[in-house]
């Protein structure tokens, strides 16, 4: 009396299934792919950026001090696929370091340098040696 026919139980079954099966199939179709990550390292930024945006991939860009000319990539984050990096999402963001090129140091003026190397300066930070024995 409390028990639904079996024909109930079996198209229930069914359902359950079919819904299943469904979900399963929307989700093998809208998941995002994985792709190689391209190798942009030693090109120009521009040249990088196109690249990337063709992959159906994001950037942004990272100004570093390198002695590489400037506006070259030289280091991107993750690493290449065919540097031994992985797969990533369509979509993802990749991180440039572009050269900036060498950094610019401060040189002490000339006013300086001859304070250091003046003869009294020098002769006052380091005792002298013993005279050199004549032969």
């Amino acid at each position: 009396m409390g028990r639904p026919p079996p024909s109930a139980v079996a198209w229930i079954i069914v359902a359950l299934l079919a819904i299943g099966v469904a979900g399963l199939v929307a989700y093998a179709l809208t998941r995002p792919s994985h792709i190689g990550v391209p190798d942009v390292i030693g090109k120009d930024a521009s040249t990088a950026e196109k690249i990337l945006d063709d992959a159906g991939l994001k950037w942004s860009v990272k100004p570093v001090p390198s002695f590489a000319p400037r506006n070259q990539v030289v280091e991107q984050d993750p690493i290449p696929t065919a540097r031994g990096g992985g797969k990533i999402e369509e979509g993802s963001t990749i991180t440039l370091s572009v050269s900036q090129g060498p950094a610019i140091v401060a040189v002490p003026s000339g006013r300086a340098r001859d304070l250091y190397t003046s003869p009294g300066v020098i002769r006052r930070a380091r005792p002298e040696a013993p005279p050199s024995p004549s032969a």
